[in-house]
């Protein structure tokens, strides 16, 4: 492997070091039965495609709508014991994975394709890490931005559908984006604030709403936010609009749609993050808050001390709300801010040194996590 990292061509080294009888590279982001929607779910998903761009290989995803959809039968695919013969049958069909990640893998897949005889390619890397530890372990730190799957390019579709769908938007377009409870705790209890100051973050929306003749504040929550607290603060919300805005004399319109919605119907979030004039973050979400990121505007926090992202918040990438003046939202283009290519070249790079020290040793089948730690 060449002594400069930053100028290796990772389609050319893996297209030599990773070849398996003219088979491209494998990644295989494992989802299992976890929700597909949390956040985590999304992040393996996006660094395992990243994996794949980046050197030229083949892309694999399977959960358990996957294995079912396979197998296509009356089976129960919800009991565990019942899924993982079903999965097991299924990876079969799969040779050795060169990249394996998800956060169940070590537990569900990994050892299918340890096992001796089984599809032996060299080396396997793998990694069950959630999002914030990947992060941290390449070197970014416990409170870092986190692996995604938000690109300009799925943005840019995003965007379009967001407008084919709601075709009387008005502009400017504030994303209310919100999160959960730091605790992480899914509840779905109204009287439990997200956040210790959500009154005074509501009537801060409000009083700068006045500032424009038109303006619609679109709210998107999360898994963790609970349909209870997203219509308290989508009423709240509304009412502190409809009491400033005596007589009606400008048009504030307060929309949304709820998780289940998203889920079940049209999901308008990402096309929202690439719609979006402004953009605010109500409750925790690190996940909600690297994806917003990655469109290029600076973001307003109901909490900005919760994420600890103190560089950030130095470069004006990040703001709390409260701290605003009483003034339209000063939005502003930021540099890219995405950290999901940097840590998926650092796992390409550690697989590569790896598997070089592995022939070195004379070891012909070697497995071990990869976690795009930084040498």
């Amino acid at each position: 492997m060449s002594a400069n990292k930053k100028d290796i061509d990772l389609k050319a080294a893996f297209k030599s070091a990773a070849a398996c009888d003219g088979a491209k590279p494998l990644i295989m982001a494992y989802i299992g039965q976890d929700d597909p929607h949390r956040g985590d779910a999304h992040g393996t998903i996006g660094l395992a495609q990243c994996i794949a761009e980046m050197i030229d290989g083949e892309y694999v995803y399977v959960d358990q709508s996957v294995v079912q959809a396979h197998f296509n039968d009356a089976a129960d695919y919800n009991a565990p014991s019942v899924y993982q013969d079903k999965l097991v049958r299924y990876l079969a069909q799969h040779r050795k994975p060169h990249f394996l990640l998800g956060r169940h893998c070590a537990v569900d897949v990994l050892d299918h394709f340890t096992q001796s005889g089984i599809n032996e390619a060299g080396l396997m890397g793998y990694n069950n890490c959630v999002n914030e530890v990947i992060s941290s372990l390449n070197g970014e730190g416990l409170k870092s931005l986190v692996v995604h799957d938000i690109t300009p390019e799925r943005l840019a579709t995003e965007g379009r559908g967001f407008v084919q769908h709601y075709p009387d938007i008005q502009a400017p377009l504030l994303g209310i984006f919100m999160g959960g409870d730091p605790d992480f705790m899914l509840d779905d209890n109204a009287q439990q604030d997200m956040c210790a100051e959500i009154d005074a973050v509501t009537q801060k929306i409000a009083d700068m709403s006045m500032h424009y003749n038109a303006l619609d504040c679109f709210i998107m929550p999360c898994r963790r936010t609970g349909q209870a607290r997203y219509e308290a603060f989508k009423n709240n919300l509304e009412a502190q609009i409809s009491e400033k805005n005596a007589g009606g004399k400008k048009s504030i319109r307060v929309i949304g749609q709820s998780y289940d919605a998203a889920i079940n119907d049209y999901n308008p979030y990402r096309g929202l993050i690439a719609r979006a004039d402004h953009i605010a973050v109500i409750g925790y979400s690190l996940s909600m808050v690297s994806e917003l990121l990655s469109a290029g505007k600076n973001i307003y926090l109901s909490d900005a001390g919760l994420y600890e992202l103190k560089a950030l918040e130095d470069k004006g990438y990040i703001q709390n709300i409260l701290a605003l003046d009483d003034a339209p939202f000063p939005t502003h283009e930021i540099p890219e801010c995405n950290v999901t290519r940097k840590i998926a070249r650092n796992m390409a790079l550690e697989y590569l040194k790896v598997k070089s020290e592995a022939e070195r040793s004379g070891t012909s089948v070697y497995t071990r996590p990869i976690t795009g730690m930084r040498a």
